[in-house]
C-alpha cells in the first residue's frame, strides 16, 4: 500500500487545481499565506482584489497572479474563480464570506470566522443558501501550551521579557494559542456515586472579555 505521501500525489494528478481568488492585498496574505499556497499542487491562484486597484495590481504581479481588481464585487463577479481566500480584517469576514457564498464562491476564511454568535447564525444561513463549503485555517491536532518537563525551577530562571527588572516571561504570560477542551465539572459527592475518579480540583478561577478585534488582551484583566 502506498504512504500518504505518494497517494495524495497520485490523487492529485488526476485532478484539476482549485482556481483561487482573493480578497484583499494584506500584509499576513502576501507574506504567509498565499506564498504556502502557491506551493499547493491543487491550488491556482488566478485573480487578487483590492479596494486601490495599484496595490492589487503590483500584490497580482509580485505573486504571479494573472488577474487584479480594483473592487471586492469585480472578483466576486468573475465565473473562473471557485473559491475564495478571505484575510480581511476581523470585522469584514461575516459580509464578505456570505456575499462570495452567495456568489456560488466556496470560502476559505481566516479566523476569527465570526465576532458573534449572532454573526456565525448569518453565515451558516447563508451556507445553507448556497450549498457553497464555508471554512477557516485553523486545524489543531495537539496542545502546544502543554511541557510535560516544566517544574518551578526553570520557570523562575526565565529572564524577563521587557524590562531587566521586569516580572513577564514567557513562563507567566498569556500563551498565544488556539483550541478547545471540554471538562466535566461536579461535586466530590457525585463522583463518588458515579465511582469516577477526579483528574483535577477547581480552585479559582476567572472570566473577562475583550474587544475581539484587540485580541490577546483579555488575560491581563483577567489574571491582574
Amino acid at each position: 500500500m502506498p504512504n500518504n505521501d505518494k497517494a495524495a500525489a497520485l490523487d492529485a494528478k488526476n485532478l484539476d487545481p482549485v482556481r483561487w481568488g482573493v480578497l484583499s492585498a494584506s500584509n499576513f496574505a502576501l507574506k504567509v499565506s498565499l506564498p504556502g499556497m502557491k506551493k499547493g499542487a491543487l491550488t491556482s491562484l488566478r485573480a487578487l482584489a483590492s479596494r486601490d486597484l495599484g496595490k492589487s495590481k503590483a500584490a497580482a504581479q509580485a505573486l504571479g497572479i494573472p488577474k487584479a481588481y480594483g473592487t471586492y464585487e469585480e472578483l466576486l463577479a468573475d465565473p473562473e474563480i471557485e473559491a475564495i481566500y478571505n484575510p480581511l480584517p476581523n470585522h469584514m469576514h461575516v459580509e464578505w464570506t456570505a456575499r462570495a457564498a452567495r456568489a456560488g464562491k466556496h470560502v476559505l476564511c481566516e479566523k476569527p470566522v465570526a465576532l458573534t454568535a449572532k454573526e456565525a447564525e448569518t453565515l451558516l444561513a447563508a451556507q445553507k443558501e448556497s450549498g457553497k463549503i464555508i471554512d477557516t485555517d485553523e486545524l489543531v491536532t495537539a496542545d502546544e501550551g502543554i511541557r510535560p518537563g516544566t517544574t518551578v525551577e526553570t520557570l523562575a530562571n526565565l529572564k524577563p521579557a521587557f524590562k531587566p527588572d521586569g516580572k513577564v516571561t514567557a513562563g507567566n504570560s498569556s500563551q498565544i494559542t488556539d483550541g478547545a477542551s471540554a471538562v466535566l465539572i461536579m461535586s466530590e459527592e457525585k463522583a463518588n456515586a458515579l465511582g469516577l475518579k477526579p483528574r483535577a480540583r477547581l480552585v479559582s478561577f476567572a472570566l473577562a472579555g475583550a474587544d475581539p478585534i484587540m485580541m490577546l488582551t483579555a488575560p491581563i484583566p483577567a489574571t491582574t
